[in-house]
């Protein structure tokens, strides 16, 4: 996938499905989740979408804005971000750095919503927000800070019952074994590598 693709989802029927670009750092990949999960459930006459460039901004319509601002409120609650905050640092330009990576580890968000939030909120400004967005896996270091949030992660995940159902399918004859084969080796598992010696299928 491309670095601009964030992800997709679509509704077919009853069935709900999302697609995120695994190759993102997984702060950022839960931030595309809560703004998918937006389209899935929340929006109305909703139709299929590729959505780029979420998390930096970027919008093609309001309810592209609107899917932002609810991922943005889900990951990170307004009293539960205040909570997080010293009460020395409760005022204009005062969050430290510190703080800022506190808030994205408590939240497993990214540093960018953090920052982004926090400019919401009216406590940074578009200076300090550029600030603190500079070497934020090297400052996360010398923090003592994992860095797993700020790095790509999750490849081949698959949550929910996309395989199951495909083999429901193919074990009532509904699709061929060619297809099945196909469908699960778009969510890497080559079934014909799989060890066939047991009695379950």
């Amino acid at each position: 996938m491309t670095d601009d693709f964030s992800g997709m989802s679509l509704i077919a029927g009853s069935h709900r499905f999302m697609l995120i670009n695994s190759s993102h750092p997984i702060g950022r990949q839960h931030f595309t989740i809560g703004h998918e999960l937006f389209h899935l459930f929340i929006q109305s006459n909703f139709e299929a979408k590729l959505c780029n460039g979420i998390e930096l901004g970027h919008s093609d319509g309001p309810e592209e804005k609107r899917a932002n601002a609810f991922s943005s409120y889900l990951l990170l609650p307004w009293d539960g971000v205040l909570s997080s905050i010293p009460k020395n640092e409760l005022g204009k330009n005062k969050v430290s750095l510190n703080t800022v990576y506190g808030i994205s580890h408590y939240y497993s968000a990214s540093h960018t919503s953090v920052l982004y939030r926090l400019k919401d909120m009216d406590l940074i400004d578009s200076n300090l927000l550029d600030s603190y967005s500079n070497n934020v896996i090297s400052n996360a270091e010398k923090r003592g800070l994992s860095t797993t949030l700020y790095k790509s992660g999750n490849e081949g995940l698959i949550i929910g019952n996309y395989g199951l159902i495909a083999h429901s399918l193919y074990s009532e004859n509904i699709i061929s074994k060619t297809h099945y084969v196909e469908i699960m080796r778009d969510i890497n598992i080559d079934v014909d590598t799989l060890d066939t010696g047991s009695s379950d299928d």
